[in-house]
């Protein structure tokens, strides 16, 4: 395998330095390169414990030259680190003919390294930089947060989620340690992936705590992909450049993203591509509005405002009052003329789904309107 790869570059090497897979796995992979950068701003985290199987993932022979076994950090510890022998002793009675015992008890790992581990191993492998050196010709630098709202049926499914897993921490502290990790796992990932997550499950007896409802799809952009392609636009069409860094390699979000960015069509068909209208344009008014109620306008200028545009049919702003998944089940049905299958289709969701969603928004809206209502769908 020596020589199968140009150049290997890992970032952050200090996150192998412990006997682990994943330490493991960067040392094959060095294995097989025929150079290699390796880059940390901690290389040691103040233990010889820190650098000792990393060094002997990388210069193996050097440490071998040196006397040190694999199997025998102790010895590595001993002569490069720092260790705290604890010593029991036994005093004996007065006219005792054998002296008193003394026998180790503990030992422990102190911070400190010896400066000999960088000449010896590191030295002529290594160049250290300090920030002043690496900051000289970088361009200036700047992070703008972007607010995103979650979909309404997102948030709601959310909500639900963590309630339900919420009531286990707190009446089950035996299973909440166990269960914590579950927990945050799921309301990370669920914002930016809200379908195809696991069944969260009771670390001791099995039964299911909490079942994540699907409330999208991957073919369905959400909130958040609207607002990274609405910015790489603009930015192409000034003749910029952009670069997409993704952080979270649990959700699909790499492959959502590069579809839509280089894929030559973006839509599986004209019925999927009015749906993404429809949604796209709901989300665009949501944030309008939002905006509108952060305005503020000098009295003056409030006098000069246009008459407001006469009232909509009361029966539609009924239906745009509806949650989410009622409304898109009510307004494709009755004003785009779709049937359940293709609404089925559009949404990610079961015909058995719309058909509930339907029969629900119709009671919903008799209930607002004061009687009046929809025919039964066929």
């Amino acid at each position: 395998m020596r020589g199968r790869i140009d150049t290997f570059v890992a970032d952050e090497l200090h996150e192998y330095n412990n006997s682990s897979g994943q330490g493991d796995a960067m040392a094959e992979i060095f294995c097989a390169s025929k150079q290699f950068v390796g880059m940390t701003a901690t290389l040691i985290n103040g233990y010889s414990s820190g650098i000792f199987h990393l060094l002997y993932r990388l210069v193996p022979g050097l440490m071998r030259k040196d006397g040190k076994s694999y199997r025998s950090p102790q010895t590595f510890h001993a002569e490069y680190g720092v260790m705290e022998n604890v010593y029991e002793t036994t005093d004996v009675a007065y006219n005792a003919n054998r002296r008193a015992s003394k026998r180790r008890t503990k030992t422990r790992q102190l911070p400190g390294v010896s400066p000999l581990v960088f000449s010896r191993f590191l030295l002529e492998y290594t160049a250290f930089l300090s920030l002043a050196d690496m900051g000289k010709e970088l361009p200036d630098y700047e992070e703008i947060p972007v607010p995103v709202e979650m979909p309404d049926n997102v948030m709601s499914a959310y909500k639900e989620a963590e309630r339900e897993i919420r009531q286990v921490l707190k009446s089950d502290r035996k299973a909440a340690q166990k269960l914590l990790s579950a927990y945050m796992n799921l309301l990370t990932v669920y914002p930016d992936q809200p379908y195809d997550q696991p069944d969260i499950v009771h670390p001791i007896d099995g039964h299911i705590i909490s079942h994540p409802s699907n409330e999208a799809c991957f073919d369905d952009i959400l909130p958040k992909e609207e607002a990274v392609l609405k910015k790489v636009k603009e930015k192409i069409s000034v003749g910029g450049r952009v670069i997409i860094y993704t952080s979270w390699t649990r959700t699909d979000s790499q492959q959502k993203l590069l579809k839509l960015l280089t894929g030559d069509e973006q839509f599986d068909s004209p019925e999927h591509e009015k749906a993404w209208v429809i949604r796209a344009t709901a989300n665009a008014c949501k944030d309008e509005l939002r905006s509108f109620r952060r305005r503020a306008v000098p009295l003056e200028e409030a006098a000069q405002a246009p008459a407001p545009e006469p009232p909509r049919s009361d029966v539609l702003d009924a239906v745009m009052a509806l949650p989410e998944k009622y409304r898109e089940a009510i307004y494709l049905f009755y004003y785009e003329g779709y049937s359940i299958d293709e609404i089925a289709a559009l949404t990610g969701r079961s015909g058995a789904a719309v058909s509930a969603h339907l029969s629900r928004g119709r009671k919903k809206l008799k209930t607002m309107l004061g009687g009046s209502g929809y025919g039964q769908t066929s």
